[in-house]
């Protein structure tokens, strides 16, 4: 298991301009690589990021002598970036990468709102010793935190954001066993009211920091584009906006981690909706609220967090259909957040219904799946199968199911 660790640096003013001559060296060397690749592509030949790190290392000395006061890692992993970026486009045109399709890798300016490079030459050539750590060619600089994982470490990555510089560190530890006694499966309902239901009726609201933070943000955007262009009151007045959009950031993201590690350490499978996030950023009067709350962002966290998670199809109708009895309403507009089953009567909250469906409907879908049956959440979604024993008769054989995919 590899657990990455974001930690503030309190850099000495000949520190900081190193770090600023790395960054703009691995920039550099990106937008020379990117450069050299489509002139080799247009001249019919293959380029590879491989020759394209050989032939810099061979005219660097004379061409860029500066280049040799950086650590090799600034300019070498610059360069291995470009060929990942380069593979993830063209798996993204065959289709063989999950998501949008992906635009090819373009130039990177000085003026970008995360600056970084990568300052190790591997598992070992960097190392902590309380709040300070030791890199390549810059020597010892202070941290504000030090390293709370017990691991080795493997990268150490600078940048520059919000003004301020950070060092990522990714550390290997030995993989953690999750014991769940609570509940095996659980079902999430996502809204913009409330950001989270869960089916067991808790509600988990979202702190909206853009929201809160708007009017600051308008003043701060209409301070830059009053001043002068080029001039250096327009260049603070732009790093106070990058602060303010920074500080909303960060409030998003210490929420979704503490939300979504929570889950995972109370449930094995986690039941969500396969929404059409991108579709639904395209209505103007959602576009803001739905990225305020992050949707895409806390399903990616609970897919790799936690145990086992199960996506149920777009168009099933789980806000529709009565948890109790399985009856369907016809329509359910969203101004109803409660409604009354016709067929058996059961009062409804809508969203603790349609995270109760999610998780039932999840269940079937991941135990079919298991058992070998082509049952897929994307599209094999119907109405839930009405059933003579309530949903915790399968709670041992999801347990075994659950127990056997770990393993």
């Amino acid at each position: 298991m590899i657990r990455a660790q974001v930690i503030k640096l309190d850099l000495t003013c000949k520190q900081e301009a190193f770090l600023r001559q790395c960054v703009g060296t691995a920039r550099f060397a990106f937008n020379w690589a990117l450069n050299r690749w489509r002139e080799q592509y247009v001249a019919g030949l293959k380029p590879s990021e491989g020759k394209l790190r050989k032939a810099l290392n061979v005219v660097k000395g004379e061409e860029f002598p500066w280049m040799l006061d950086t650590p090799k890692s600034v300019v070498q992993q610059s360069i291995k970036n470009l060929g990942i970026a380069y593979q993830n486009f063209f798996a993204s045109c065959k289709g063989t990468r999950a998501g949008a399709k992906m635009k090819p890798p373009d130039f990177k300016s000085k003026r970008g709102s995360k600056q970084t490079a990568r300052m190790d030459n591997g598992p070992g050539t960097f190392s902590f010793d309380g709040r300070t750590v030791k890199l390549a060619k810059i020597g010892v600089i202070k941290t504000y935190e030090a390293l709370r994982f017990d691991g080795r470490p493997l990268s150490a990555v600078v940048s520059f954001v919000g003004g301020k510089w950070w060092l990522s560190v990714q550390v290997e530890l030995p993989d953690v066993v999750l014991h769940h006694e609570n509940k095996p499966a659980i079902g999430i309902d996502l809204g913009l009211t409330t950001a989270l239901t869960l089916s067991t009726g808790e509600k988990i609201d979202a702190p909206k920091p853009l929201k809160l933070a708007l009017v600051r943000v308008r003043r701060l955007c209409r301070q830059v584009s009053r001043k002068v262009k080029g001039s250096e009151n327009k260049k603070k007045a732009a790093q106070r906006l990058a602060n303010a959009y920074w500080k909303t950031a960060q409030v998003r993201k210490d929420w979704q981690h503490k939300t979504t590690t929570s889950i995972a350490k109370r449930f094995s499978l986690v039941c969500v909706e396969d929404l059409n996030v991108k579709g639904m950023m395209a209505n103007h009067k959602l576009s803001r609220a739905i990225a305020d709350i992050g949707w895409s962002e806390i399903v990616r966290q609970l897919t790799y967090k936690c145990v086992a998670t199960q996506k149920v199809g777009r168009f099933y109708p789980s806000s529709k259909t009565c948890s109790g009895c399985g009856e369907k309403s016809d329509s359910m507009p969203l101004n109803i957040r409660s409604w009354v089953c016709t067929s058996c009567g059961e009062i409804h909250d809508r969203d603790v219904n349609a995270a109760t469906n999610i998780e039932s409907e999840g269940i079937r879908l991941f135990t079919a799946s298991c058992a070998g049956n082509n049952a897929c959440g994307d599209g094999s979604s119907g109405l839930p199968r009405k059933r003579k024993t309530k949903l915790p008769s399968t709670k041992q054989e999801l347990d075994r199911t659950l127990q056997m995919s770990t393993n």
